[in-house]
């Protein structure tokens, strides 16, 4: 993940405050243009992969100013809708649940809205899976070859640790094969995934990629 992603998220950083005693504290926003507008129009905001916020871990600065942003837009909500007025801003957060443990008995800012709203996402079906795949490559105009392809492919991945994750790869290569070879027939090939290594084979060859793109220095970390 991206090292900078809160900083390209362009939300506010916190401001120091000097109090009579010499100490600081952070205690107020440097509203950004992106914070100014979600606060002068109705908003829904979502923030798919939250756990990227957290990468560098919950206590660290960067990310308690994000969550404090955060907190300050459902604060300003909540005063709205206790005087009456209409509803203007949700927040959807979308976490992975290993990382959502880092949140327990730790002091942030969303704390208490994230255990009053949470809503665990039951696990995913064939079914789930099998429109996850089709709908959006409907939505592309993309075709698979042979019809039955995608049932295929849902079935190799369905009960599987990470299935969302393996899909994605899978359709991610296949559709910069059909890029990458300027073919007018918008199909994703079965043969092309077969000719691949399948999941196996396409796993391992972005992991050898990401460890060559990491050079010589990273290598060794990474083994």
């Amino acid at each position: 993940p991206d090292p900078d992603v809160l900083r390209d998220l362009s939300l506010p950083a916190a401001q120091e405050e000097v109090n009579a005693d010499g100490s600081t504290e952070n205690s107020s926003f440097v509203k950004s243009d992106l914070l100014t507008e979600l606060e002068s129009q109705k908003t829904v905001l979502i923030v798919d992969q939250y756990e990227q916020a957290m990468i560098h871990g919950v206590m660290v600065e960067q990310y308690l100013d994000f969550d404090r942003a955060l907190a300050s837009l459902l604060d300003q909500e909540k005063a709205r809708l206790d005087v009456g007025e209409e509803s203007r801003f949700r927040l959807i957060l979308t976490i992975r649940s290993d990382y959502e443990l880092l949140l327990h008995g730790a002091e942030h800012a969303l704390a208490n809205w994230w255990r009053n709203s949470r809503y665990v996402v039951p696990p995913l079906s064939w079914d789930n899976l099998y429109d996850i795949v089709t709908l959006p490559a409907e939505q592309a105009v993309l075709f698979f070859e042979p019809e039955d392809f995608p049932a295929k492919l849902v079935t190799e991945v369905d009960q599987q640790p990470g299935a969302l994750p393996l899909l994605s790869l899978s359709l991610n290569t296949l559709f910069k094969k059909l890029e990458d070879e300027d073919r007018s027939d918008r199909k994703l090939l079965e043969s092309d995934y077969l000719a691949l290594g399948g999941l196996i084979g396409m796993v391992s060859s972005r992991a050898d990629a990401v460890f060559i793109d990491l050079g010589e220095e990273e290598n060794g970390k990474a083994k």
